[in-house]
């Protein structure tokens, strides 16, 4: 197609001489800026066509990322709400803890209130109050190693008791406790 322009233009050549030199011009530099400038518009519609077809990419990629932003705000959103019901559901478990250990503070205040025949708790009681301590130490650490394998760590939260305290005040409980036992006569 190129080609057959090409020789349109040839046809034409001796009436664009004609009519340059009629109107006073120079016919040889008069064709070579109409070359010129033929060159140039061509040149100026491939620039065009690649700058359009740049621009499509882009749009396109900008798209792309939009759609995965989205996606990651839905899957941010869940991970909100999940981690949100868990951290409930470790207050409530940290709450029935403290009530229990309130219970066992309580009965081990009035056991300790009431000696028994020898003066001092009965074995049969101790030895209850310890399975009980041991078994709430077993049910801590599986909380524990469910919560560190599932939540993330929150630190400095006023509202948030970590596994660890609970975990603590137990053995210091369990460590008092030991240490009156060990001093009762029995």
């Amino acid at each position: 197609m190129r080609l057959e322009e090409k020789l349109t233009g040839l046809a034409v050549l001796p009436e664009v001489i004609e009519k340059s030199v009629a109107d006073g011009g120079k016919p040889v530099h008069d064709m070579w800026i109409a070359t010129s400038l033929g060159k140039r518009v061509d040149g100026t519609e491939e620039g065009l066509r690649k700058a359009c077809a740049v621009l499509d990419d882009v749009l396109g990629e900008l798209q792309q990322l939009k759609r995965q932003q989205d996606e990651a705000k839905d899957r941010l959103g869940k991970l909100a709400t999940d981690l949100t019901q868990r951290m409930n559901a470790v207050e409530k478990n940290d709450k029935k803890r403290e009530e229990t250990l309130a219970a066992i503070d309580q009965r081990v205040a009035t056991l300790e209130s009431q000696p028994a025949s020898d003066g001092g708790p009965s074995l049969a009681m101790i030895e209850e109050l310890k399975k009980k301590f041991d078994k709430m130490e077993k049910e801590m650490a599986a909380v524990k190693k469910e919560l560190d394998s599932k939540a993330p760590k929150v630190d400095n939260s006023p509202n948030w008791i970590s596994a660890e305290d609970v975990e603590e005040k137990l053995k210091a409980a369990l460590s008092e406790f030991s240490s009156k036992e060990t001093a009762l006569p029995i």
